[in-house]
């Protein structure tokens, strides 16, 4: 047991161990430097580095860290940690992690008031909770397997080339600068309540067998080479334009939507796919795209709509709108059904297609009109607070209140080193 311990000077740790010990309290003022360690079944509560500190080759395992504070920089390299919990971080500056595998880690109530830079972080069965970057998210080889991420929001912007995820789920997220992401793979995931402030810019997506709810885009979104193959995006708006060029729609489905801009899906390719209670605002094109067993439901056009040189075959348009102009120019079709409502005039130049007698009128939904009334309200921004002090030494702990995670064998742990806590200290 190791309690209120400070230290002045500059510290370096080499080829160290500690186990099945117990730290708090303590304080490095200075820089901290810290090469091939291991820490095992240890519980380290309420340390401050005043200091830069810096962390490589690195193996934790079995550890429950809480309440920690570093004021600079943070640099961490070569670490694998397995079955962690780390609870109510602050770091002052900027956060780099190179090569860390991480199994079975916990982190919450974390916040990195600089940017964060992550290189080569492979992530399985991870929870990650309330954790709030201040300024940009910069990721390069980012991959996250059946974990959970919530409630995580990033002040600046993102730059993410090569991230994967596999059975993983994002909930409650926010981005709010700009972001640049390339060569996404996502297998399995789950992403909804996702809000994003600022314009997004991706290109090499590809989703799988994954789910994309309540999806919230203020500003334009730009998608190159975007592919779906039986995944769903449902119940979300986007109120800038969206530019989908060569997208592929592979037994997929886009429902109870509002696009408050334009919809650009020239060159796109839809397969066994649906499209149902959409509501698009703007112009929308579909130039030279394919459509085979695809049908649209309840789907209203309030702009120009651009289906020329587009392919058709086993195509289904019913209950759907079209307020503007509609060209269906050069266009080739088989087993094409359209039994929709236009309100302006059609094209049929060079086409097989003869003019449709006009059919059911698009009923927009209860749960798109909600969209387009939530989507007029900025949704509220996460705050992070201006102070981050330490906490006093003289305050009870309150751990009792903390929520469960799943690690109930590091829980027991924490439960008993509370008790020895506070009888000794």
């Amino acid at each position: 047991i190791l309690m209120k311990l400070s230290f002045l000077k500059p510290q370096s740790v080499e080829f160290g161990t500690i186990a099945s010990s117990l730290i708090g309290q303590a304080k490095f003022s200075d820089i901290v430097v810290v090469n091939k360690m291991k820490l095992t079944d240890n519980v380290i509560r309420e340390t401050m580095f005043s200091g830069r500190l810096s962390l490589s080759k690195l193996t934790l395992l079995k550890n429950f860290i809480k309440t920690v504070r570093l004021t600079m920089e943070g640099r961490v390299e070569d670490v694998m940690s397995i079955t962690n919990t780390f609870k109510d971080l602050v770091i002052g500056g900027a956060l780099s992690i190179t090569k860390a595998q991480m199994s079975k880690t916990t982190v919450e109530d974390m916040i990195v008031k600089g940017i964060v830079s992550l290189k080569g972080v492979h992530c399985d069965r991870g929870v990650f909770t309330d954790f709030f970057i201040t300024h940009d998210l910069a990721a390069e080889k980012l991959s996250l397997g059946r974990s959970i991420l919530k409630e995580i929001s990033i002040g600046g912007g993102a730059s993410v080339e090569n991230l994967k995820l596999s059975d993983t789920s994002i909930f409650d997220s926010e981005l709010h600068g700009s972001s640049m992401l390339h060569d996404l793979r996502f297998r399995g995931a789950k992403l909804e309540g996702i809000k994003v402030f600022s314009t997004m810019v991706v290109n090499a997506f590809q989703a799988t067998t994954s789910s994309l709810m309540e999806i919230s885009l203020l500003k334009d979104l730009a998608l190159s080479t975007g592919t779906f193959k039986r995944s769903e995006v449902r119940n979300s708006y986007f109120l800038g334009s969206a530019s989908l060029f060569a997208a592929k729609f592979v037994q997929s489905s886009l429902e109870d939507m509002y696009f408050g801009g334009d919809l650009l899906l020239s060159k796109s390719t839809f397969v066994k796919s649906s499209i149902t209670s959409v509501v698009i605002a703007g112009n929308t094109s579909f130039k030279e795209s394919t459509w085979r067993q695809v049908t649209l439901t309840n789907v209203t056009f309030l702009g120009k709509v651009d289906f020329s040189d587009s392919t058709f075959k086993k195509f289904t348009c019913k209950m759907c709108t079209f307020k503007k102009l509609v060209d269906f120019s050069r266009t080739k079709t088989e087993a094409f059904s359209l039994d929709a409502v236009f309100l302006d005039e059609i094209i049929l130049e060079e086409t097989n297609l003869q003019l449709p007698e006009q059919g059911a009128k698009a009923d927009v939904p209860r749960s798109v009109l909600k969209l387009m009334k939530r989507s007029k309200t900025l949704p509220s921004l996460k705050v992070v607070p201006d102070e981050l002090p330490f906490p006093d030494e003289s305050e009870e702990d309150d751990d009792e209140d903390d929520d469960d995670v799943e690690a109930p064998e590091l829980l027991e742990q924490e439960d008993y080193y509370d008790s020895l806590y506070q009888e000794l200290f």
